[in-house]
């Protein structure tokens, strides 16, 4: 590998022949590729794509094709760590594209303020012709991490990884945990966010997140989701306590929030059987919380929504299949 290499970008690939070809096209278009290192972990597909991602690499020297069998997106991007060789590192997922400049302008960003994470925006793509920007900032600005794992906590920075550049010497310190349906990017995040010292807001948005709308707010809630929900929330709570002790109150609220989407969710769609006893306990432990609490230590977002969960969980089930209500600030 070149010693110029900048910036090495994981993306794990499965069963994504249909789109794999305009992720790595716009990989490929990027004004600094001879800066980048792209590692493609097929992850066990049976779909064709491993023939896609062996033509690529044949093509440009800088891309990179790892085969492994199917372990999920966590195991995949773990592999990729391992190869990473660039100063920072980041993810792409195959069903969704960057814009020509975004890793140059994230690059620039990160060395201009010695950034260990350095944060964009993101385009939030359902059809062609629908779309949507959630910026992080307003102004390009630094914090410390405590204060961006407060924002986190309060939801205004998101949880993905995608979107965002991390410092080999952090990321390479941190695994994605294997086996979570859902919440493995907030672990990391907040596992980075531990080893960092500054991170870095950009105003701009160059990552594009395809969103599927129905695969989304359709999928049948299963006792598996229902309890990695639960995990992952009481993972932040736990981690915080134990690095960010002063985080813990907006941990606690992060808690609630993610109950008050679970119980939306339990309340509005569809869910296999014998989960009657969860939404139970989601009830309660909502009506317990204290809306001095929320006020102090959750978003005006997050704050509404657990209002609205009080009253009735249906009505935030409605709002949240809004893509731009779920992912403002």
């Amino acid at each position: 590998m070149s010693k110029d290499i900048k910036v090495s970008i994981i993306l794990p690939a499965y069963n994504a022949a249909i789109y794999i070809g305009k992720c790595l096209d716009s990989i490929v278009a990027q004004t600094i590729f001879d800066q980048l290192q792209v590692i493609v972990v097929n992850d066990g597909s049976t779909d064709g794509t491993e023939k896609i991602l062996e033509e690529y690499g044949r093509r440009y020297s800088n891309i990179s094709v790892i085969t492994t069998p199917n372990g999920g997106v966590s195991n995949a991007r773990n592999v990729g760590i391992q190869y990473a060789e660039g100063a920072y590192i980041t993810f792409v997922d195959a069903d969704d594209w960057v814009d020509r400049e975004c890793y140059e302008k994230m690059l620039v960003n990160a060395v201009k303020t010695q950034a260990d994470i350095v944060v964009a925006g993101f385009i939030i793509s359902q059809k062609a012709a629908q779309q949507s920007v959630r910026k992080i900032t307003d102004i390009n600005h630094a914090e410390d991490n405590v204060s961006a794992a407060k924002s986190l906590m309060l939801g205004t920075l998101d949880v993905h990884v995608c979107d965002k550049l991390f410092r080999a010497e952090i990321a390479k310190m941190v695994k994605f945990e294997r086996g979570l349906k859902r919440g493995e990017d907030r672990l990391f995040l907040l596992d980075c966010l531990f080893q960092a010292k500054k991170v870095s807001f950009m105003s701009e948005a160059y990552y594009h997140y395809f969103q599927n709308e129905q695969s989304v707010m359709h999928e049948k809630l299963s006792f598996e989701i229902v309890q990695c929900t639960y995990y992952v929330a009481n993972q932040v709570k736990d981690r915080c306590s134990r690095f960010f002790s002063e985080l813990v109150p907006y941990a606690e609220a992060m808690y609630i929030s993610d109950i008050c989407r679970l119980y939306s969710d339990l309340s509005g769609g569809q869910m296999q059987q014998n989960l009657e006893s969860i939404v139970l306990n989601c009830k309660k432990e909502i009506q317990q919380y204290p809306l001095g609490e929320a006020v102090k230590y959750m978003s005006r977002k997050h704050l509404i929504a657990l209002i609205l969960a009080k009253i009735n969980p249906g009505i935030v089930h409605a709002l949240r299949k809004n893509t731009y209500l779920r992912f403002m600030r």
